[in-house]
């Protein structure tokens, strides 16, 4: 009989060690490449004061992660992430009880409809918002069209471009496409549960109901809770539905915490939160009178001044009024157009641009314009300008604008329509960057000068 201490015994546990060692290495040193390691490195930056542009760095101890946690905008985009999560979640949980309650039944054609059942979670998020753009729209869509044949509303509904509408349209939409996960997983749990046990509550005079209460659900608690798990940890960091169909808007009423995060890394967004605004100047532009002339305004100051929160409380201001606005950054239009000229359809992006009353164009005159990216500011500005509203902001003073277009005095005959017209604000009250920002010590100039 061999010992257990054997050669043979040893040999074969030795074998049993490489031959684990060496099926799970290359994943372990795969995941440490691509996971741990990133994770690592974002670790040990966040400790350091580096920009895109600027490859040096320099120690800043734990002033960035104060700086965040005192930004204001970030806690509005976790409250924002917890609404959508939570909606998303609960949506998909009941989609999936009810639908996995449906398909265990047996009926002809069943597996059929199972496989329908599972078809949304196998599609793209970009056919799935496309989908949703087309059936939610307020111009052409076939939910307004129902709603307003049927009497419901006497007006459309702007789904994703409503305050009021815009997260409970993303949610609706996350909770379609996903609840089918939850719908296989409750459906395969319920295939499980013996059917002796509804045999044992139909002699206990359990309805249906009943049955239910005391044997589906008390089957299906682990299930469901492994779903709201899964789910929530996946909605939460949930970037692309969102950004597919609202980019965070209306006015950042759908800007989760991983939109807030791709804002703040690749279009370096900062807010000021010590203002000295010209607040004459701000309320007679509230009264949104401007809106009602087709005028523009033009805010502009240094980095940090406020200019975002003025326009964009200008922009809550002419919503809730009635008017359609759009707000978005001046880069991403013009790569939206640039796209547009790319495949064709610039004359169907350029008309999107024209439909709302008010168009917020943020962070204008950042750097150096092309010829392309110029000729399409001329014709945005010259379809806007006396027909519907601008809002312009920018950390440049209008005279400061022409030199950034290939041929100036093409750009002055242009420009000067929007800034002989317009209301001028600018705001110039110290710096929420410089006081909280590391490595930011260039002065702002202090007191307040409205034109």
């Amino acid at each position: 009989m061999r010992g257990r201490h054997s050669p043979e015994s040893m040999n074969s546990r030795t074998e049993q060690r490489v031959w684990v060692v060496g099926t799970t290495a290359p994943a372990l040193a795969f995941l440490l490449v691509i996971a741990y390691l990133p994770i690592a490195y974002a670790v040990m930056l966040s400790f350091f004061k580096k920009t895109a542009f600027n490859p040096a760095m320099k120690w800043v101890g734990l002033a960035n992660y104060r700086y965040i946690f005192e930004e204001p905008e970030l806690w509005s985009a976790f409250w924002r992430s917890v609404v959508f999560t939570l909606g998303a979640v609960g949506l998909q949980l009941m989609w999936g009880l009810v639908s996995a309650l449906l398909l265990n039944r047996a009926f002809r054609g069943l597996n059929f409809v199972r496989s329908l059942f599972v078809l949304p979670y196998l599609l793209p998020s970009i056919v799935v918002a496309l989908v949703f753009q087309w059936l939610l729209s307020q111009e052409y869509g076939v939910v307004n069209q129902v709603l307003m044949q049927t009497g419901v509303v006497a007006r459309p509904i702007n789904f994703f471009g409503g305050l009021a509408t815009a997260m409970w349209s993303v949610i609706g939409m996350a909770g379609w496409q996903y609840g089918s996960f939850a719908t296989l997983l409750i459906l395969a749990r319920l295939q499980a549960i013996n059917l002796k046990l509804y045999e044992a509550a139909a002699v206990s005079g359990a309805g249906t109901l009943r049955a239910f209460w005391d044997v589906t659900l008390p089957n299906l608690r682990t299930t469901l809770i492994v779903i709201a798990l899964l789910r929530g940890i996946w909605m939460f960091n949930k970037f692309d539905s969102i950004w597919l169909v609202t980019h965070g808007g209306p006015l950042k009423h759908t800007e989760t915490l991983p939109l807030y995060a791709y804002r703040l890394a690749f279009e370096e967004f900062d807010f000021g939160a010590d203002l000295s605004l010209p607040s004459q100047q701000i309320r007679d532009l509230a009264t949104c009178h401007f809106l009602e002339s087709h005028a523009s305004v033009l805010i502009c100051g240094p980095v940090g001044a406020g200019k975002t929160h003025v326009a964009t409380g200008l922009g809550v201001e002419a919503c809730r009024r009635g008017f359609a606005v759009l707000f978005t950054k001046t880069n991403r239009l013009l790569r939206d157009l640039a796209g547009g000229r790319a495949d064709g359809s610039w004359e169907l992006r350029f008309r999107r641009y024209l439909k709302p009353e008010l168009l917020i164009l943020d962070d204008f005159a950042m750097q150096e314009f092309t010829p392309a990216q110029a000729e399409d500011l001329y014709e945005l500005i010259d379809a806007r300008v006396g027909r519907t509203s601008l809002v312009v902001t920018s950390n440049r003073s209008p005279q400061d604008w022409y030199p950034l277009f290939p041929n100036p005095v093409l750009a002055e005959s242009a420009l000067d329509r929007l800034v002989n017209a317009a209301y001028h604000l600018t705001l110039s009250g110290k710096s929420y960057r410089p006081r909280l920002r590391p490595d930011a010590t260039r002065p702002v100039a202090k007191g307040v000068r409205a034109d």
